[in-house]
């Protein structure tokens, strides 16, 4: 096996490459694995930790940027309320002791010390400083500094606030506001009277305001001022850009939407050599400039974290892939000496060695793997073993079949043929064997072809690959032919024919009962042409001879008419009521009625007919005179005229027709007997069925075969039974039955066939 396996598989290779061992491959493809691995593993450390370092410093400039904007805030919050406390008309004897001299009162000083006031003028109400102190730039005692807008702004009542960067670079917020004097009297003058003065103060924003920022950071941090006044760098520490760098920065930015680089971090050029910078619009009040601020730290620090991400990195990769590559070596060998053990055991199976059971301790897929070729193994076994007793009982199982039924090769030749086939066709196995199953059957008589593709008797049939049902009678069997319908399907076994499922049934009914409907049409149409021509020949007569008619021909023209009315009404009536049973329409309106009177009006209704016949009736009433039956009266009426017609039809002239009504148990019976000639066995099984008529009937040509298969319906619809009995020669004995019921019972809801109390025909 292993050799021809070899010799297919050298058949079809065109390149002939050296066979490596399993684990020599495993190696192999673990080496690729593992540079592949390093290689990738490489380009991710690099962007992840540049990406890393590159969010550490963006989150640190960021971080800054926050804590200097929230410290402005604050500082510049406690300097208004400084400012509006210092304003306030209280404290005017301090102003006074401050005006005109070099430097200001001593308690003043002392305030504006500790509210870490860095400037402070006082102006008149004509913009002359009148006092100051720190550094107010270029101003001194006597300036004129109403041309100023925050002065004007304070001088008409309002507070101003300004963030700029004064003309020797350094950022400062200044606040100006208006200074009401005393009255007279020591109070507050009216809410009219104008501001006394102008009171402008602030504080420089410069390193020993930034140090506390600075030391909430890690690294060394870079800040600084770009004016739209300037367009020039405004150095808060010796790390700011150069100002070619700052020109080139602020030449980029829109200043008008405060945005400066927003969404990434800046290469500047410092003192200190290259920065990453990242700028934002300065939030506090500011006036007359649009001030930007950045805050930058060195590369050095980028490249240092990188590389610090990076060792630790490859380290712990380098680490890692000698374990992957120790442990994959381990797995290898172990994998290897597994799939080995599996190849050994297929190749068992592959021999047809059922016996050998296959275990592979492992807890792993492979071990999973050879667990289910275990129960592979088993199945097939088992497989094996009862294909094997299937083989040796198919006969016997298809033998006990009910459904007939043929097994035949691909070319039609019967193999099996079960024991319902062999009833139905009255051959035993052994006569069947062996022969082509069509020659056994011949179309019948005016057998209609549509039905029967490619099929003539005696001839094989052309479809042989599809599913296919023909109509045939059994020819060769020498008693009753019974007409079959024969299917046949095709037994493939991987896409190849090997023969044939045939099932048989038998369609005699069938065929018997389309007979049986056919005579009934015709029976139908003779019945009504006797009617309809009577019917004609009178009105003619009438149309014609009216006037010359005696009162006595047109009374007896007149009932001739009737006559035929009512025998076409009848015609008519039972045609409607078998369509409404074939439709399942069919219903009764029973009530309650005394059994007795029920059955005296219906026979009242037929004896004065059966007596110009010359025909009498014995009636002999078995049942109590109280009891009583839910009835539908017209119906029932109906069934014992029908019985009684029959019983008149087919009794010798001068034998009395019999009568009875008897009780049995919660039932009642009415029986009429005749004297006639009595019914074949074989027809009493069909009697009562819809469209059917007697060989005599049929001889006779009286009757359409409506009457008992509407007479049964009525019955059956009550919940009764309706029957006969019959021995030719001798006559026959038709009956009926209903259930009694008590005094308290009623119901006047319509009944259908199918929905009879106590039984009837489902």
């Amino acid at each position: 096996m292993p050799s021809e396996h070899k010799s297919r598989r050298n058949r079809h290779s065109h390149i002939s490459l050296p066979r490596l061992p399993l684990l020599a491959q495993t190696y192999l493809w673990g080496l690729i694995l593992v540079g592949i691995i390093l290689i990738a593993s490489s380009v991710a450390a690099w962007l992840l930790t540049h990406n890393q370092a590159y969010a550490s410093m963006d989150g640190e400039t960021t971080g800054v940027l926050d804590s200097f904007e929230a410290e402005l805030a604050q500082d510049i919050n406690t300097l208004i309320l400084a400012g509006k406390w210092l304003a306030s008309p209280s404290n005017s004897p301090v102003f006074d002791e401050s005006l005109n001299k070099p430097e200001v009162a001593r308690p003043l000083q002392t305030f504006l010390e500790t509210a870490q006031v860095d400037l402070f003028m006082l102006a008149d109400e004509r913009g002359r400083v009148v006092a100051k102190m720190g550094s107010t730039g270029t101003k001194r005692l006597g300036d004129d500094i109403s041309a100023l807008p925050d002065f004007a702004e304070a001088l008409a009542g309002a507070t101003a606030v300004r963030t700029e960067v004064d003309a020797s670079g350094q950022l400062a917020v200044k606040l100006a506001l208006p200074r009401y004097a005393r009255s007279d009297n020591g109070n507050l003058a009216a809410a009219a009277a104008a501001p006394a003065g102008v009171i402008i103060m602030g504080f420089l924003v410069d390193d020993d305001y930034l140090k506390d920022i600075r030391k909430k950071s890690r690294f060394d941090m870079g800040l600084v001022v770009i004016s739209r006044e300037q367009l020039a760098a405004s150095k808060l520490t010796s790390r700011g850009p150069s100002p070619q760098m700052a020109q080139f920065g602020t030449g980029s930015v829109n200043l008008d939407d405060r945005i400066l680089y927003a969404d990434q971090l800046v290469t500047l050029m410092t003192h200190q050599g290259p920065y990453l910078y990242r700028f934002r619009a300065l939030s506090a009040p500011a006036r007359a400039s649009a001030i930007v601020i950045g805050s930058g730290m060195p590369t050095t620090i980028l490249e240092t974290v990188h590389d610090t991400w990076l060792r630790t990195f490859g380290l712990v990769l380098l680490i890692g892939l000698a374990d992957l590559l120790i442990v994959g070596l381990l797995m290898a060998r172990n994998f290897s000496r597994s799939v080995k053990e599996l190849s050994r055991a297929t190749q068992e199976l592959a021999t047809g060695n059922l016996t050998s059971r296959i275990i592979l301790w492992r807890d792993d897929e492979l071990g999973d793997l050879a667990f289910h070729l275990d129960q592979l193994r088993k199945e097939f076994a088992r497989k094996l073993e009862q294909l094997t007793l299937e083989k040796n009982g198919a006969t016997g199982a298809i033998g006990a079949m009910a459904v007939p039924m043929l097994i035949t090769d691909s070319q039609n030749r019967i193999v099996v043929v079960n024991h319902a086939a062999e009833l139905l066709m009255g051959y035993s196995n052994a006569d069947l064997e062996g022969r082509v199953w069509h020659s056994l059957f011949a179309l019948p008589q005016g057998a209609d072809w549509r039905d029967l593709p490619s099929w003539i008797p005696g001839q094989p049939i052309q479809d042989d690959h599809h599913p296919l049902t023909v109509r045939g009678r059994l020819a060769l069997n020498a008693g009753a032919q019974p007409v079959l319908d024969i299917s046949s399907v095709p037994i493939q076994i991987e896409g190849d024919l090997v023969g044939y499922a045939l099932t048989l049934q038998d369609v005699s009914e069938i065929d018997r009962f389309a007979k049986a409907k056919n005579e009934f049409l015709l029976a139908v149409a003779h019945e009504l042409e006797g009617p309809l021509a009577s019917w004609r020949a009178s009105v003619e007569l009438l149309v014609e001879d009216y006037s010359e008619m005696t009162r006595n021909e047109l009374g007896l023209m007149l009932r001739t008419l009737q006559r035929t009315a009512v025998r076409f009404q009848g015609l008519v009536e039972a045609l409607v009521d078998i369509g409404k049973l074939e439709a399942g329409k069919f219903r009764v309106q029973p009530s309650a009625h005394l059994y007795d009177k029920l059955i005296k009006d219906s026979i009242g209704q037929i004896e004065p007919v059966l007596q110009g016949k010359g025909q009498n009736l014995e009636i002999t009433y078995g049942t109590r005179p109280t009891c009583r039956v839910m009835a539908d009266r017209a119906r029932i009426s109906q069934v014992v005229i029908n019985l009684l017609r029959n019983a008149s039809k087919y009794s010798p002239e001068g034998e009395p027709i019999i009568v009875a009504t008897r009780e049995e148990g919660e039932r009642v019976f009415f029986e009429v007997t005749d004297r006639g000639f009595g019914i074949d066995p074989d027809e009493q099984e069909h009697i009562f069925e819809r469209y059917y008529r007697s060989k005599r009937v049929e001889e006779e040509g009286a009757g359409i075969g409506l009457g008992l298969s509407l007479a049964k319906a009525i019955v059956e619809a009550h919940g009764g039974q309706i029957g006969v009995s019959s021995e030719l020669g001798k006559g026959s004995t038709f009956w009926f039955s209903l259930t009694e019921i008590g005094d308290g019972e009623s119901s006047d809801e319509p009944r259908g066939i199918n929905e009879s109390a106590g039984g009837g025909r489902r």
